[in-house]
């Protein structure tokens, strides 16, 4: 039994290979999701997939160039091909350096620019600073509708609030309160049963103890 029921989703995962990805991919999937999973290193991604299949859960494998954007429509085509729909996708590969680039604000805008025609809502997300403001205000000129940073959603209007620096300081504050929150929580849950445990540890060591225990 899982926290949360992903059955009927479908995601896509990039840098599904190895390390994060495959860890994502791998959570997803024993969450129910099926899986897209893309990466270069073939045999990496094939060993994942065989690992989404252990759960129960359908996986394909595509070795895109996730730089070319030709490339990244033609997969998009093939997903919409094999499942019809696609709930989560992540981007494994990419660091700071690759995120905070022109290059990658345009292929925003150009999905923007899709998800505009189509009627849909454009939300973005991540490790959004005061120094990304330029670039999502970029966005919101073709179309933008939320921004998320620090568990804090924005609606797009309020990239025009003079304020909007002094909000994003100020989700640093709210990340830091919820993870302690969130420690606290789970810590107790740890010790809860500590107590139990080790009773019945202690009653587990005589039953394998006493005479005809296998």
């Amino acid at each position: 039994m899982t926290i949360f029921d992903l059955s009927g989703r479908v995601a896509v995962v990039s840098g599904a290979a190895q390390g994060m990805g495959r860890a994502t991919a791998i959570a997803l999937a024993e969450a129910g999701a099926d899986l897209v999973l893309v990466d270069r290193n073939r045999d990496g991604a094939d060993a994942t997939a065989s690992a989404v299949s252990g759960f129960g859960r359908r996986a394909i494998v595509e070795t895109t160039d996730v730089s070319d954007p030709e490339a990244i429509a033609h997969l998009f085509q093939k997903v919409d091909a094999e499942f019809g729909r696609v709930d989560f996708l992540g981007s494994m590969g990419f660091d700071r350096s690759t995120i905070d680039t022109a290059k990658t604000t345009d292929y925003v805008v150009k999905v923007a620019e899709k998800a505009k025609a189509a009627g849909l809502d454009m939300v973005v997300g991540g490790a959004i600073a005061i120094s990304s403001i330029p670039e999502l205000q970029r966005m919101a000129a073709t179309h933008l509708s939320r921004f998320e940073t620090r568990k804090v959603a924005f609606d797009a209007e309020g990239l025009s609030n003079p304020n909007l620096p002094r909000g994003l300081e100020k989700t640093v504050l709210f990340e830091l309160v919820w993870l302690k929150n969130k420690r606290e929580y789970y810590g107790e849950i740890r010790e809860e049963d500590t107590s139990r445990i080790k009773m019945l540890e202690r009653r587990a060591e005589q039953i394998l103890h006493m005479p005809g225990s296998a």
